[in-house]
């Protein structure tokens, strides 16, 4: 698979809640500074279900900028509505309970290095928009 192919595979996997598909188009030693979540991959990969679940219409909006090489360029506009619990005990702050408030974060751009078919990096640009405390901001509620 190709770089672009692969990028929009682990999304598309991400975007329908196929969490084992998405884990396999990672690579092994793959790394990540994800605003929105801000951990290592086995966090990352395990918020992806209960982010899915908070957020059952979850939109990543993937837009592939350019490609050069095994370099994607790519940027994203998240959106969605609330309307499940967002389990979030793994980051000790506890279960946000579903508001039915909507979400939409700015675009934000990223860069993801594939190879051999696997993700091995993944940086977003640094914005204020897309980190967790915003969101719970726009949900209109503080972690417990």
């Amino acid at each position: 698979m190709d770089p672009k192919a692969t990028v929009q595979a682990l999304m598309d996997a991400l975007q329908i809640g196929d969490f084992k598909k998405a884990h396999c188009l990672l690579s092994d030693d793959f790394s990540s500074d994800i605003s929105i979540i801000c951990m290592v991959l086995a966090r990352w990969m395990g918020m992806g279900p209960k982010l899915k679940a908070a957020f059952p219409n979850l939109d990543y909006g993937l837009n592939i900028e350019s490609v050069n090489g095994n370099i994607v360029k790519f940027s994203t506009q998240i959106h969605g509505t609330h309307s499940g619990d967002l389990d979030l005990t793994m980051l000790k702050m506890g279960v946000i309970p579903a508001t039915n408030k909507s979400l939409a974060i700015a675009r934000e751009y990223g860069i993801a290095v594939v190879r051999n078919g696997k993700v091995i990096s993944w940086a977003m640009e640094s914005t204020k928009c897309a980190n967790l405390i915003t969101i719970l901001e726009q949900l209109g509620v503080k972690p417990q």
